[in-house]
């Protein structure tokens, strides 16, 4: 999914969905993208800062390379109206899945929110995070249903690429530090509930884009 600012950098955020059926090909996902962005027009805009555009959907299935994409691009406009934060506030959604890993859990960045959906410097108000979460829930819902594409989907999930152990990197300075390990075959996690968290959260890139 992403975004346009005005005449600035695109920026978004992605997302995983299971499937049971044939492997799609690219005219499915194009379908699926196009229909991903009629539903965010429908679950999300409302969301969104009237300042900003989804400008592009890209839909990938990650199942075997090379990989297929299907792409809708255009300009849906946000209707958030009010006064805008930085670039780099976020709504941080967290999937919760049943394990538990270094770095925490799963998170989506959302760009969404005005200054009237602030509880106060650090926090959104209560109101605006129960309308993201139903937002995000119907948005979710309506995709898995969707059969126009041909997909037979199961949900949303998390894709983990990388695991333990970690592989220790020593740079030319002689700086040692640790990397995971990409995994042969990713792992999957159901997601289980989805929560939007009352700080604001940051995503300090896209202020510099």
């Amino acid at each position: 999914m992403l975004y346009q600012i005005g005449s600035g950098a695109k920026y978004g955020y992605r997302f995983f969905v299971s499937y049971s059926s044939a492997v799609p090909t690219v005219a499915n996902l194009t379908t699926l993208a196009n229909e991903i962005a009629t539903l965010h027009g429908s679950d999300l805009s409302s969301l969104l800062i009237s300042g900003a555009n989804l400008v592009e959907v890209d839909v990938a299935d990650l199942s075997s390379a090379p990989y297929p994409v299907g792409r809708w691009t255009g300009s849906q406009a946000g209707a958030n109206s009010g006064s805008e934060l930085p670039a780099s506030a976020s709504v941080v959604l967290t999937l919760h899945i049943g394990r538990s890993y270094r770095g925490g859990h799963p998170r989506i960045y959302l760009p969404f929110g005005v200054e009237s959906d602030l509880a106060n410097v650090q926090s959104w108000t209560s109101t605006f995070l129960a309308n993201v979460t139903s937002g995000w829930t119907s948005f979710m819902s309506s995709l898995i249903a969707y059969s126009g594409d041909s997909i037979t989907k199961g949900g949303q999930i998390n894709v983990s690429f990388y695991g333990p152990p970690p592989v220790v990197i020593t740079s030319h300075s002689g700086r040692v530090r640790n990397a995971s390990t990409p995994r042969t075959t990713p792992l999957h996690d159901t997601i289980l509930a989805i929560t939007a968290q009352p700080r604001i959260g940051s995503q300090r890139r896209r202020i510099s884009m």
